[in-house]
Parts: C-alpha cells; structure tokens; sequence
C-alpha cells in the first residue's frame, strides 16, 4: 500500500507543477498581451498626431474651398440660366411678331 500512495503522491507532485507552470504561462501572456496593446495603443496616437490630423486639417482647407467653388458654380449657373431664359423668352416673342406681321401668307407658284 505504501508503493501506491507513494506513486499517487508523486503524480499529484507532478500535476501541481504542471499547474503551477500553466499559471505562470498564463500570467506571462497576460503581461505579453498587456505590453502590445500598449505598444499599439502608442502607435495609434503617434499615428494619429503625426498623420491623420494633419491630413484632416488639408482635407478641411480643400473642402473649404471646394464650398466657395460649388457656390461660384451656383451663382454662374443661376445667372447663366436667366440669360439663356431670358433669350428664349425674346426669341418667342420675335418669332410672335414676324408671325403677325406676315399673317401666314401663303404665296402662290
């Protein structure tokens, strides 16, 4: 019986090692984890200090000047409209004139 609980013993020695090592591997991961996310975390804010927010202010200024464009567009367009509108309406009216002068004669051959 002595053989027994003496290899019994021996096999729970060997499992509370193998534990204890599983908790330290645990535990070494976890500061392995912890170290690169910090280490992403210092990336992204370097990334974003020295990259994206410079190219978000230029986008900002290109934006900006693409809204006074669009609206120098507009005010053309607009004024390009009534002069067109403007020249249909005197075509009409020429074209109304030369009608009742004329009368729609017909000629004869």
């Amino acid at each position: 019986m002595e053989t027994q609980l003496a290899t019994t013993n021996w096999l729970l020695g060997v499992m509370a090692i193998a534990a204890a090592l599983e908790a330290l591997i645990v535990v070494a991961i976890g500061i392995a984890a912890l170290a690169a996310i910090r280490g992403v975390s210092q990336a992204l804010k370097r990334l974003d200090a020295e990259q994206v927010t410079p190219a978000l202010g230029k986008v900002n200024v290109i934006l900006d000047d693409m809204k006074g464009v669009s609206g120098t567009v507009k005010n053309g367009a607009g004024r390009f409209d009534a002069v067109v509108r403007a020249a249909a309406a005197a075509f009409e009216m020429l074209f109304e004139r030369h009608a009742a002068s004329s009368k729609h004669r017909e000629r004869v051959m």
